[in-house]
């Protein structure tokens, strides 16, 4: 099972309204703007550009969607899904705004727009380099993939995997472990702050790009287990 987005075209172009948990979605061909919609005030909560995705804009969506379930998730300790739930307009915006860069930090990786996720990430992380690519096939459905990361005085990790999402968690766990120490090290510490940003950034992106993880899924779980401890005080 995968994550969806249920949609439907409104135009020949390829427009489009689509609806999430909290939001809903309506995508204008002719201007490549979506829009981003507080479900229950029915209320514009902004407008993302689409350039350089107009052929995507329902992949993007379903990534931008699966974006703010995760942040729900992180920011209401698994507890919802529905961000709109969590903060108020405000707030809300601003992540929104997060989340739709993070959507497409996914969605260049899935098509394998490397040098593009690269420079963006690099300069939002304020890196000296990020290197993501695949390597070869190893078999008729199988690719290695494999990851680099530079900061500016030179330290750096390197990770590969099966597929993009292992390659970005893998990355993010070497950042911590052993990229912040060296920082650390020589008392570069606004240096480590950007790592631990850059760490979170890769280890979300994951979880985005990773079809297994789906955010509700995760939401059931955690409410299962909070049935199964009730029944047990009832015993």
């Amino acid at each position: 099972m995968s994550f969806t987005l249920l949609h439907h075209e409104t135009g020949p172009l390829g427009s489009f309204d689509a609806w999430g948990t909290g939001f809903s979605y309506k995508y204008d061909a002719c201007t490549n703007k979506l829009s981003i919609i507080r479900t229950k005030e029915d209320a514009r909560l902004l407008s993302v550009d689409l350039d350089g995705f107009s052929g995507d804009a329902l992949a993007y969506t379903t990534h931008l969607e699966k974006t703010t379930q995760i942040k729900a998730l992180m920011f209401s300790g698994c507890t919802t899904i529905d961000l709109t739930e969590t903060f108020d307009t405000q707030k809300l915006t601003a992540i929104v705004r997060s989340a739709a860069i993070f959507a497409g930090y996914a969605l260049n990786l899935e098509q394998h727009h490397f040098h593009r996720f690269s420079r963006g990430f690099r300069e939002s992380c304020s890196l000296e380099e990020v290197y993501i690519d695949n390597l070869h096939k190893q078999g008729p459905d199988t690719e290695l993939f494999k990851g680099f990361v530079k900061t500016k005085r030179g330290n750096a990790v390197s990770a590969d995997g099966a597929s993009l999402a292992d390659v970005l968690t893998h990355l993010s766990e070497k950042i911590v472990q052993d990229l912040i120490a060296l920082e650390f090290g020589g008392n570069h510490r606004r240096t480590a702050h950007n790592l631990l940003g850059a760490s979170f950034k890769l280890s979300t992106t994951s979880r985005i790009l990773d079809k297994s993880f789906i955010p509700i899924h995760k939401l059931g779980g955690i409410r299962e287990s909070a049935e199964e401890i009730k029944n047990r005080h009832k015993d």
